[in-house]
């Protein structure tokens, strides 16, 4: 699994990968090749250990987010477009999910950005084809404070709320909804008792206080900065701009059980299995919370460091 920015990302890629597409020999670690996405460029750029240009994958718009390189040499990239109201007065961008080949050629090239939602941050392919992308979603200010936000820390203009969505490409510029989670659905709120979800004194392990950052009045709240995802587990990592925060959720439930705290291997539906907020915290979790990590390598090695 590959972490990426909009700056670039650190790739474990054979030497030969300059000469031929990256299938052509065994993946090694730390061998200083970098997937690079330009802020305001087209294009992205794979450079050797030695800082020198070994492939470019051009494209018909800005970069928004992460690249990511596939065995076959292809690349998923997060791409910009006109964002729809809400989104257009945000300064985000995002909202196009590509897949482009080795050749250069435009495999996929989806627009994920309507009035509820878009496609933000990072995005990756899973192994059934599938892709999964972090999304910006679109609460009202009725909404939010139906959720326990309170009346003065939520404008006119409302939320937007970080989620995960995954699709089905079907045909080169569509993709199938198969499923969904939303951090809606994972809220708990201290403000008032006669509304959903009230936990005081304290805090919901598995759930996010909607009144968190208060001073932050919207529309922009917390940002998906990054995803990833482990397939043996079949779990989600998130890293979550605005709390400095990694957490972990269950990919095994259902659509539905996403929206809920039962389902899924884990018996949690779409409930934080891991809120990660440091070193320090470690020692507070819970047996089964430290579990779910220890059978995950990958998620076990991002974590720690």
């Amino acid at each position: 699994m590959l972490f990426c920015s909009p700056s670039g990302c650190l790739l474990a890629l054979p030497l030969t990968a300059a000469e031929s597409p990256p299938s052509a020999a065994k993946p090694v670690q730390n061998s200083g090749w970098v997937l690079v996405t330009p802020r305001h460029a087209k294009e992205t750029v794979l450079l050797d250990s030695h800082g020198k240009e070994a492939h470019v994958w051009p494209a018909n718009c800005e970069a928004a987010g992460s690249a990511r390189l596939h065995p076959d040499g292809s690349i998923l990239r997060l791409g910009r477009m006109p964002l729809p109201a809400p989104f257009d007065k945000s300064g985000l961008r995002g909202g196009r999910l590509q897949i482009i080949g080795w050749n250069g050629k435009v495999e996929w090239d989806f627009l994920d950005a309507v009035s509820d939602h878009f496609a933000f941050g990072d995005a990756v392919r899973l192994p059934n084809g599938n892709v999964l992308t972090a999304v910006l979603e679109y609460k009202s200010r009725q909404e939010c404070e139906a959720l326990g936000r309170a009346g003065d820390a939520v404008t006119d203009a409302g939320l937007y709320f970080p989620g995960l969505m995954e699709f089905k490409p079907h045909g080169k510029g569509s993709g199938l909804p198969v499923w969904k989670w939303s951090l809606a659905d994972h809220v708990f709120q201290g403000r008032h008792p006669s509304l959903p979800h009230y936990v005081y004194p304290g805090e919901n392990a598995g759930r996010m206080d909607v009144g968190v950052k208060s001073h932050l009045k919207g529309p922009v709240w917390l940002q998906p900065l990054e995803i990833d995802y482990h397939p043996q587990e079949d779990l989600v990592l998130m890293v979550m701009g605005g709390t400095g925060e990694v957490w972990v959720i269950d990919h095994s439930t259902t659509q539905a059980e996403a929206a809920t705290s039962e389902g899924g291997k884990r018996g949690r539906g779409g409930d934080l299995l891991v809120r990660w907020r440091g070193r320090r915290q470690r020692r507070a979790w819970s047996r089964s919370q430290w579990c779910c990590l220890r059978s995950g390598h990958q998620l076990r090695e991002v974590l720690w460091g």
